[in-house]
């Protein structure tokens, strides 16, 4: 099993194989380094919990504006963690008689944990990026390369360099039309989305 959902509608809560997502999903091995392991261990699980509020369960909390979430968030975490959502023992007894179970009250404490405090996360996230589309570009590249060579079987079986891998690449684009202005303005308008993203919200 990934994961479940509990609620609907105006509220509900997600708990999901973070591990498993990042390695099937998203990529995003950095967040590894915020959890300062290399891995998830043998027989171990990192579980996500994530809550997801409508306008009119946040309206009902007192949150009219952005500022007043950013204000009041640990006060929404404990609503969501304490009130709304419980895991405890003796599910046939007086709520008065139950226990919190242990591993839940991690959660309800641990709004103020580590991955938002941890320094560098942007950072992190960045090289992590990075690494991802050098791959995906170098799978790119090598099939590119390998189509054109069988297409033109012309140019032979010599050894290539990384330099005339890439110098085929850009004679095939200069001839598709793309010029320096045209990468130059691609990268800086990519630059400005990425600026735009690593900005506080």
């Amino acid at each position: 099993m990934e994961g479940f959902q509990i609620g609907k509608g105006g509220i509900l809560a997600r708990m999901y194989d973070k591990g498993r997502e990042i390695k099937e999903k998203s990529k995003k091995y950095w967040m590894f380094g915020v959890w300062k392991i290399d891995q998830v261990p043998e027989g171990r699980k990192v579980i996500r919990i994530e809550f997801q509020l409508r306008r009119e369960v946040i309206k009902s909390l007192g949150l009219y504006v952005v500022q007043d979430l950013f204000a009041y968030a640990p006060r929404v975490w404990a609503y969501c963690t304490q009130d709304w959502l419980k895991f405890q023992d003796r599910p046939g007894l007086h709520h008065t008689q139950r226990t919190t179970l242990p591993w839940w009250e991690v959660v309800q404490k641990g709004f103020l944990g580590v991955q938002d405090a941890e320094p560098l996360v942007r950072e992190k996230a960045c090289a992590g990026e990075i690494e991802q589309l050098r791959d995906q570009t170098y799978g790119s590249l090598t099939s590119y390369v390998a189509a054109k060579l069988e297409a033109w079987p012309s140019w032979g079986e010599k050894p290539l360099t990384f330099t005339d891998a890439v110098n085929m690449l850009a004679l095939d684009l200069a001839a598709a039309g793309k010029d320096e202005d045209d990468l130059n303005g691609k990268i800086a308008f990519k630059r400005a989305m990425y600026n735009r993203a690593k900005e506080p919200k």
